[in-house]
């Protein structure tokens, strides 16, 4: 009578190994993978844009309103920073928008 081969994984290693395996996809979560697909509407409101005195610039920041720093680099010469009276107004205006 002749012997089966045997081989060079003992049976319990090899039992013991695949449970490892199998508890390690487990908890990695790849073992039940789906992609789900989730569609959101996202709703548009037209820009509003205003001149305020920059003075007042704080009150409309917490209303939610953002300074539009690009109408402010316009009649300023490219210099954000700068806030002169603009001509014929005798308080600086900010250009702010929400």
């Amino acid at each position: 009578m002749a012997l089966p081969p045997r081989s060079w994984v003992p049976g319990g290693i090899l039992a013991t190994l695949l449970l490892w395996v199998a508890t390690v996809e487990a908890a990695t979560g790849r073992w039940c993978q789906r992609t789900v697909r989730v569609t959101a509407e996202e709703e548009v409101t037209p820009r509003r844009e205003d001149a305020v005195p920059c003075a007042s610039l704080y009150h409309y920041s917490l209303a939610g309103w953002r300074l539009d720093r690009h109408r402010m680099r316009q009649p300023h010469g490219g210099q954000p920073h700068r806030r002169d009276p603009q001509p014929g107004s005798p308080t600086p205006l900010c250009y702010i928008y929400r």
